[in-house]
Parts: structure tokens; C-alpha cells; sequence
């Protein structure tokens, strides 16, 4: 039997001028809705960067008149590039949306399977993305933990493990600033990370063996036994903070059972093409956006260490990859360089 936020999603449906807006900071940047999201509500009138609206399902069938849309087998969702630069963006009998040619409005349309967990989660993360990216925010494909006040950071692609670590850091009373999708921001301090979503997305067994204190929560999509869980206030971080380190996971195919936790420097080439495979949204390639790729990874590069994490596979083993992170962490802020 499906949960409250399992179910199929319901908005209600008075006439746009009648319903309340809500507004909310979001990866540092203010969203108003007519839908009410579980999140803390942003106090004052905020000017929104980005205004989410409800279409009508006639709007989007007039979109897509005489467009084809062909199954993708790189993708799971589907993306269509308009000449003016908005984006329409569609997973199969869940959810569609437009993204407006500036990144300021979101229309969506929730379809018959579409539930509030899984709408909320692609509404506020991948779709989210590509007005970050219209806005000129950049935007890395990790996972951020704070320990010490500073963040530290998990690169790596879907499936790679970055959420199940920060599980082992959330077990160990650390919070965590933003799961799965990093907002990169320049300051004269250097790189600042804004908060993300309060959520985190585990498999079950990984949820109960390191955060028995989180319940609630529901299925991420159809296709996977992933569950979106909501983290408490005590165990997340709702400011921005310094990105001091990241460290990219390696591939999960090169895990074994028995090796050794290292972790080493990466040389600036490796480190800029491991980050450059590691920004959000891939399919997001006009000319502006690549060129703020480019300079953004080279001003990180100046500033935050990328260090090449190893370890051994399975559950049993986070624990000591935590504790080994958190020891070559704190040697990084005492400049001792070195090999674990």
C-alpha cells in the first residue's frame, strides 16, 4: 500500500489569481510556487529567480504539435531544444515540463503515475538545473557534507555511492549541505555551496543499517528500488558554506571486496577532466553555458583540491572510508599533503 507521499499527486485547482504563492530558497536561489512543497517557507516577499506554474495539459499538447518525441536509449527522460532556447523535458507517463528560454519559469504538468515524492524530486533537481544553468550558476553531479563548518564534497556519477557515504557521515552525527546536485558560487573567500534539498536518496538497506533516526519518504521513480528520505532539521545544513576538498569515487566496477582505502592528489589535467565528467546536465550545451564550464573548473581547480578516493566494496566497509576521509581532511587543513 503506497504512503501518504506515495501517492498520486493532487493540486488544488482554484483559479491561478486565488492561490497563495509560497516561497522558498533553493540552492541559494528564491522559487515561488502555487504548489506547496515540504520545505521551510522563506520569510518576507522575495523576488523569485524562478516561478513554477501548473499547465494545462492542452499547452503542452499544442507544444509538441508535429514533434516526434523517439525514445532516447542513452536517457531515460526525453528533451526537446526549442529555437528560442526554453526546453521541454518529459518522463514517460510521470511528468513533463517547460523550461522558459531565461531559466525564470517552470510550467509542469504532473502525468496519471506521478507521485508527489518522485514530481518533487526531478521538479527540484533535474529539472530545477537548467534554469541554475540559464540563471549562470554552475553545477557539479555530488555530494556535500559539512565537517569542521566547511563542506567536502563526493563526485561521481548515478550509482557511484555518493549518498550512501554521506549516509556513514549522517550516522556519525555530520549533516549534510546538498545530495546529488552542487551549486558552485565564487566569492573573494572562495567556492561557496548553498544548501540543497533536505532529502536524501538510498537504497533501503543502506537507509536502515545508517539513518534509523529518518522515516518517511517514498519511491524515487518506477524503475528503482531507491527511496527519497527526508532528513531532519538536526541532521542538515540550511546555510551556505566554503568548499573546502572533493574527492571523486571511484568506478563502482573497480571496488573490491578486499581492497584498501586510499586516497591520493589528483594531477590538474585529471582533475579538470574528472570534474568537466562531473557537471549536471550534460545536455545543456549552448555556447555561453560551455564557456562558464570551462572558466568555473578553472577557478575551482585554484582553490579546492580534487583528491581520488579508493575503497572496498559493501556496507561494512563506510565506516572506515568515513573515518579515513575525515583524517586526510583535517591534514589537508594543516597543508600536509600525502597518500592514505
Amino acid at each position: 500500500m503506497a504512503t501518504a507521499s506515495e501517492t498520486t499527486l493532487i493540486e488544488p485547482r482554484k483559479p491561478l489569481r486565488c492561490r497563495e504563492m509560497y516561497s522558498y530558497q533553493v540552492y541559494g536561489i528564491a522559487v515561488r510556487s502555487h504548489m506547496r512543497f515540504p520545505l521551510e517557507e522563506s520569510g518576507g516577499r522575495l523576488v523569485p529567480a524562478v516561478e513554477l506554474r501548473r499547465g494545462d495539459p492542452s499547452q503542452f499538447e499544442e507544444l509538441l504539435e508535429g514533434i516526434s518525441l523517439e525514445p532516447d536509449p542513452e536517457y531515460w527522460y526525453q528533451l526537446v531544444t526549442f529555437p528560442d532556447g526554453s526546453f521541454y523535458i518529459r518522463w514517460p507517463d510521470l511528468f513533463e515540463f517547460l523550461v522558459s528560454a531565461d531559466g525564470r519559469r517552470i510550467t509542469y504538468n504532473p502525468l496519471p503515475q506521478a507521485s508527489s515524492v518522485a514530481f518533487e524530486t526531478y521538479l527540484l533537481g533535474q529539472v530545477l538545473s537548467y534554469s541554475l544553468l540559464k540563471l549562470g550558476y554552475e553545477v557539479l553531479h555530488a555530494t556535500a557534507v559539512i565537517v569542521d563548518g566547511e563542506a567536502l564534497g563526493f563526485l561521481g556519477d548515478s550509482g557511484y555511492g555518493k549518498s550512501s557515504l554521506a549516509a556513514a557521515f549522517l550516522q556519525a552525527g555530520y549533516r549534510v549541505l546538498s545530495d546529488d546536485l552542487l551549486v558552485l558560487v565564487e566569492t573573494p573567500e572562495g567556492i561557496l555551496v548553498p544548501p540543497g534539498l533536505p532529502r536524501i536518496k538510498l537504497f533501503p538497506d543502506t537507509a536502515e543499517r545508517f539513518l534509523p533516526f529518518c522515516t518517511g519518504g517514498g519511491a524515487m521513480n518506477p524503475l528503482t528500488e531507491k527511496r527519497v528520505i527526508p532528513i531532519p532539521k538536526a541532521h542538515s545544513r540550511r546555510a551556505p558554506a566554503l568548499l573546502r576538498v572533493l574527492y571523486k569515487l571511484p568506478y563502482p566496477s573497480a571496488r573490491r571486496p578486499n581492497s584498501k582505502v586510499r586516497i591520493s592528489q589528483l594531477a590538474e589535467k585529471t582533475a579538470f577532466t574528472e570534474l568537466l565528467a562531473s557537471t549536471f546536465n550534460s545536455r545543456m550545451l549552448e555556447t555561453p553555458r560551455l564557456r562558464r564550464q570551462f572558466e568555473t573548473i578553472a577557478g575551482l581547480l585554484t582553490m579546492v583540491p580534487v583528491r581520488h578516493l579508493s575503497y572496498p566494496r559493501g556496507l561494512d566497509h563506510l565506516p572506515q572510508v568515513r573515518d579515513a576521509i575525515l583524517a586526510d581532511f583535517r591534514r589537508l587543513g594543516r597543508n600536509i599533503p600525502g597518500v592514505v
